[in-house]
């Protein structure tokens, strides 16, 4: 029965982020909207790693990786769905996505 609610639960977050992101575009341009919600998830999950303690990367070559990767994995996608989310339905934004 847990599962089942988790799984509910888990569902209802997901699908309402979408919602919130065509909500979101009515005030703020795509790009923007989309740093910002970065930004936010960085300032989450900043104090997390340092609480847990998690070693970071020390080579240079691994942190180009990492840029070069969260540009496109998350600045360019984030950006084009945010974009994109101006013209269609919340929920086809989310049928499309996944």
């Amino acid at each position: 029965m847990l599962t089942i609610v988790l799984w509910w639960v888990t569902c209802l977050i997901w699908s309402s982020v979408w919602l919130f992101i065509k909500l979101g575009l009515r005030d703020l341009p795509p790009v923007s909207f989309a740093a910002i919600r970065l930004v936010v998830a960085i300032a989450v999950w900043l104090p997390v790693l340092i609480v847990r303690r998690v070693p970071l990367p020390r080579e240079a070559r691994d942190w180009y990786v990492i840029g070069v990767a969260g540009v496109l994995l998350l600045g360019v996608n984030y950006t084009l769905v945010f974009w994109g989310a101006q013209f269609i339905p919340s929920g086809l934004t989310a049928v499309l996505r996944r």
